[in-house]
């Protein structure tokens, strides 16, 4: 559940990127060299047909942060914690690339990249967004995952 969550905060959450001050990465900006480092999981929202509904994010350990850590060898892996603080999950079978505001994210097991919009990226904060539809029923979710630099 966890793996789930944390890739459809990489790739279904849009990557774009909203700044406010004149220090911040706006757009035009390299998003390759901004985004390596540790990114701690902070919060979600989801939103369905344009309404947002908070999903708070629980790390389950005390004294230590879920996360998911860019490399500079284009390579993602992530890291959630148990309520005892040893590692629940890791994974480090999956790459990524970045064009423009579009975060996309290659698992090894799978040929297809998810693809999430980058909201906002500067030194403290990553925001993505990830949009999905379901026509059969005619609701359009999107979630958007905020993060915190390490």
């Amino acid at each position: 559940m966890k793996k789930s969550i944390f890739y459809l905060a990489i790739a279904l959450i849009g990557f774009g990127m909203m700044s406010c001050s004149s220090d911040d990465d706006k757009g035009g900006g390299n998003h390759s060299d901004a985004i390596v480092g540790k990114w701690a999981h902070k919060t979600n929202t989801m939103l369905i047909n344009g309404q947002g509904i908070p999903v708070p994010y629980d790390h389950e350990c005390a004294t230590k942060k879920d996360f998911i850590e860019f490399l500079t060898n284009k390579r993602v892996e992530s890291t959630s914690y148990a309520d005892d603080c040893t590692i629940e999950y890791f994974d480090q079978d999956a790459k990524y690339e970045i064009n423009g505001d579009i975060l996309r994210i290659y698992h090894d097991d799978d040929p297809e990249p998810e693809e999430v919009k980058i909201l906002e990226l500067n030194g403290s904060k990553l925001k993505l967004k990830m949009d999905e539809e379901n026509t059969e029923i005619g609701v359009s979710i999107e979630l958007i995952v905020e993060f915190s630099r390490m």
